[in-house]
C-alpha cells in the first residue's frame, strides 16, 4: 500500500512528498526476531530522518 501511495501520481501532484523507507528488517524471516543488524539500521533510520527533516524544513503544523 506504500508504494501505491508514493507511486501515485494524485498524491505527488498535490503535494511534495518525501519517503523514507522504514523497514528495518530485510527479509520475511527476519520479522519478529531482534538482532543487533536490525537494532543499528534502527539507529541508522533514526539519524537519517533528522537529516532529511533539517533539510527539507517542512512546515510542521
Amino acid at each position: 500500500m506504500g508504494k501505491y501511495i508514493q507511486e501515485s501520481e494524485l498524491v505527488n501532484s498535490s503535494f511534495d512528498c518525501f519517503c523514507i523507507n522504514l523497514a528495518t528488517a530485510g527479509s520475511l524471516s527476519d520479522i519478529g526476531h531482534i538482532s543487533l543488524k536490525k537494532l543499528l539500521k534502527y539507529f541508522f533510520l533514526l539519524k537519517h530522518i533528522s537529516h532529511v527533516v533539517r533539510e527539507i524544513r517542512p512546515e510542521l503544523v
